[in-house]
């Protein structure tokens, strides 16, 4: 059995490569269900998370032990491959120094389909906007242990490339929806679970707050915080001690916080 090439691509100005290039921005990816997934380490996270790939772009300046490994890897999850010359191949990725593989992703379901129970904490952002924290997240939330994470009215995807790499390739690891806060705490309520939000007004702090497990833990955007949406009787909000004259956290930080709280009481030791 042998690798399966697609046809050669040497102009930068191939409408294949224009089209690659517009997957950059977000609606296009919504436009076409398509995303790109630039790197051979992302890639690799990518393939053990199950995400159906439509095809994988080569550098035609890639080495040859290089290339053999990544027609075992065509051979092996039947992902066609297709060679770039190296000016069309730059054009197509968004990082300075590319390693000579891209993926041409299918965008996953991403539909709020929670399992009926959950053995580790839920995630919400609530239209976050950086990508690198929403990446930071990711692979905190991955490291301990989460049921998954639900981007409430994002203003970024999943498939961003910036959350991408910024994940190192764990937003493909971990389980993702999108949903609004209403549909979010529907699910909440049908599954009894415990919600708490960062909240710097909150009554409850974070050391000494009492919350069943696993919890649903909210964090607000950026700038603005929680909007009214989350202002819910079933919403514990929960402060974190800091010093006067500190106004707020990154929102990475206080997830790291809230979500590393959570392993600390369950005593999960690995």
């Amino acid at each position: 059995m042998m690798a399966k090439y697609l046809e050669p691509i040497q102009s930068p100005a191939n409408p294949k490569v224009r089209g690659w290039v517009k997957l950059h921005v977000g609606k296009r990816r919504r436009e076409t269900g398509r995303f790109l997934i630039d790197g051979a380490y992302e890639i690799e996270q990518a393939v053990e998370g199950g995400v159906d790939f439509e095809e994988i772009l080569i550098s035609e300046s890639l080495e040859d032990d290089t290339l053999a490994q990544w027609e075992k890897v065509s051979m092996e999850s039947d992902i066609p491959l297709r060679l770039l010359s190296k000016t069309a191949f730059q054009k197509v990725s968004v990082r300075e120094k590319p390693d000579g593989v891209i993926g041409v992703g299918i965008c996953p379901n991403r539909n709020l389909a929670l399992p009926e129970t959950c053995t580790g904490p839920i995630l919400v952002t609530n239209r976050l906007e950086k990508p690198g924290n929403l990446g930071a997240l990711i692979r905190t939330a991955f490291a301990v242990g989460a049921e998954g994470i639900i981007l409430c009215d994002p203003a970024v995807d999943f498939e961003n490339p910036q959350v991408i790499r910024a994940s190192r390739g764990l937003v493909f690891r971990l389980p993702g929806w999108t949903a609004s806060p209403a549909e979010a705490m529907e699910t909440f309520r049908q599954r009894n679970l415990t919600v708490i939000a960062a909240d710097k007004g909150g009554e409850g702090n974070l050391w000494t707050s009492s919350w069943s497990n696993p919890p649903v833990i909210v964090l607000g955007e950026e700038h603005a915080g929680l909007p009214k949406e989350w202002d819910l009787p079933e919403v514990e909000r929960v402060s974190i001690p800091m010093e006067e004259g500190i106004d707020s956290l990154n929102v990475s930080v206080s997830g790291a916080l809230l979500l590393y709280e959570w392993r600390r009481r369950v005593g999960v030791e690995t």
